[in-house]
């Protein structure tokens, strides 16, 4: 059996127009070198946030933005890991900006035994403001 997938919009990555060639090349030479803080600082993904920290996730009018943010992506890998809803729930009740996270899990698991990690622990329809339920739009597994 397999969990219902959830599609997370997630920025572009990078733009390879802003690149001439292959990003490999323009980026570490292939693995040649360390790729320097200003070529590092050129890749990645940008959210918005709004006067009030609201992500676009929550409101509908997209002109309030004022604010482009860098996110940051986490993966985990979970081996029966019963423990991994709690991590999960922390990365994003610890964060500052938890709209600026985005999570991608491999669940390996008995799904007759063990939980998968991103199941949160009540029912979002009754409590939607629980971590996981308020931030399951910024997890893909």
């Amino acid at each position: 059996e397999s969990q219902n997938k959830k599609k997370i919009k997630v920025p572009n990555f990078w733009n390879p127009g802003d690149f001439e060639g292959d990003i490999r090349d323009s980026l570490g030479n292939y693995g040649e070198r360390l790729i320097t803080p200003v070529e590092a600082k050129r890749i990645g993904s940008y959210t918005t946030l709004s006067k009030n920290n609201i992500s676009e996730h929550e409101v509908e009018d997209q002109n309030k933005y004022t604010e482009l943010l860098q996110t940051i992506f986490v993966t985990i890998a979970s081996y029966r890991d019963y423990r991994c809803p709690h991590t999960l729930e922390q990365i994003f009740k610890q964060a500052k900006y938890p709209e600026r996270i985005r999570v991608a899990i491999v669940d390996q698991l008995d799904p007759k035994k063990d939980e998968y990690c991103s199941k949160p622990k009540r029912s979002c329809d009754k409590y939607p403001d629980d971590i996981l339920c308020k931030y399951s739009y910024l997890i893909d597994h």
